[in-house]
């Protein structure tokens, strides 16, 4: 209905490949493009875009596996059935009894373990974003490359005439 929104690239032959027509071509057409071929093509913002959606998922998979496979389970099994009747709280730690000998420490250490591992996440991300965002600004002509943005300007002073 509207192919220059959503195959703009494509039909103007801007693209490395043209996707098949079908259901998950998408799927397909994605998995054959580089971070390097999406800022060629698209634009830095929108590679980086990827790249944030790729890190969420990577934490979510770093902490949430864990977290579900064996943190749900043990609660479940091994926190002293508080929770009763209630299922939905059986997965968590409110099915822990006070006082319990070991579970709630057990906690403090998963909860430095999912700091820490999202911290590394996060700052691997970093500096690969900052990698990125120089080598993007090098290749920038001036003077695009050398203007700078700045802000809280006395009104006394914010005139074109000095």
């Amino acid at each position: 209905r509207y192919p220059l929104v959503f195959s703009g690239n494509v039909i103007a032959k801007e693209v490395p490949f043209e996707p098949t027509e079908g259901l998950f071509s998408w799927w397909d057409a994605s998995s054959q493009l580089s971070i390097d071929d999406v800022v060629q093509f698209s634009g830095l913002d929108q590679a980086l875009l990827l790249r944030f959606a790729e890190m969420a998922m990577k934490i979510l998979a770093v902490i949430g596996l864990p977290l579900v496979l064996i943190v749900g389970p043990m609660h479940w099994k091994l926190g002293g059935n508080r929770a009763g009747d209630d299922f939905l709280s059986k997965w968590g730690i409110a099915n822990v009894v006070d006082g319990h000998p070991w579970l709630y420490g057990l906690h403090a250490a998963i909860v430095w373990l999912v700091v820490i591992s999202v911290q590394k996440v996060i700052f691997d991300e970093m500096k690969a974003f900052l990698l990125r965002r120089t080598l993007w600004l090098k290749q920038m002509p001036a003077p695009r490359s050398l203007t700078v943005l700045v802000e809280g300007i006395p009104d006394e002073n914010n005139s074109d005439s000095e």
